[in-house]
């Protein structure tokens, strides 16, 4: 959003007659962060929206209907919805032998992604404990060292460490690939701490989809309209 900010930017924009295309990835009306991430950023962002206001633009996209429909209502203009989907997108055409055939196999659970607050990965260690030993949960995610220490402890306390491993990330391009190894994505968000976060639709849901995995998912309206 940055460059919205931008007077003479746009001034030469419209003297060329240039066609602008707005992506709001995100609504950034409501995008959450923590109380020091807003006493910074909260005064730049409402400056930066009153810009978006007044800016002409040829086609305003984002990520699901309901962020559309929140932004229509705050524009006043149309807001397409164009959904995510991964660099190369390849659906895998086969049946997918699932790793869970018989009782006596292991339910392999995914969740991969940015380990930070909000995303729930202790929320989903500890629902570990209210399944069968059949599953297991596979978390790929970037995190500092601190994070996996904390995942480790938290997991040995509760009692599911057998059941939980960290997977090193793997390259943007590589993950279809590894998340494939898996039968059932994880994405949950809870408790949202923003408008954004309670209606996302993020790559890693588009990513399972290719993969060809199940899904489990929060009570996200975007994700699980999808999913239903």
């Amino acid at each position: 959003l940055d460059f919205l900010g931008l007077d003479d930017l746009f001034m030469h924009w419209e003297a060329e007659n240039t066609k602008v295309v707005l992506d709001l990835h995100d609504y950034f009306f409501d995008v959450g962060g923590s109380i020091i991430w807003r006493m910074f950023n909260v005064r730049y962002y409402r400056w930066l929206l009153g810009k978006l206001m007044t800016r002409s633009f040829t086609r305003v996209f984002t990520v699901s209907d309901e962020l559309a429909r929140l932004y229509e209502s705050k524009l006043n203009k149309p807001v397409l919805s164009l959904e995510n989907t991964p660099d190369s997108l390849r659906v895998n055409e086969l049946v997918r032998q699932s790793s869970a055939v018989g009782n006596d196999r292991k339910i392999q659970l995914v969740h991969h992604g940015i380990f930070g607050k909000g995303r729930g990965v202790l929320r989903m260690i500890r629902a570990m404990r209210s399944v069968d030993s059949r599953f297991e949960l596979n978390l790929m995610l970037l995190m500092p060292s601190t994070a996996k220490l904390l995942i480790n402890f938290f997991a040995l306390l509760l009692g599911v460490r057998g059941r939980v491993k960290i997977h090193k990330p793997v390259p943007i391009g590589s993950i279809l690939n590894k998340i494939s190894e898996f039968d059932v994505e994880v994405i949950f968000f809870h408790p949202p701490n923003s408008t954004s976060v309670h209606y996302s639709l993020p790559n890693k849901f588009f990513e399972g989809l290719a993969a060809g995995l199940a899904f489990v998912v929060g009570a996200h309206p975007s994700m699980s309209t999808i999913v239903n």
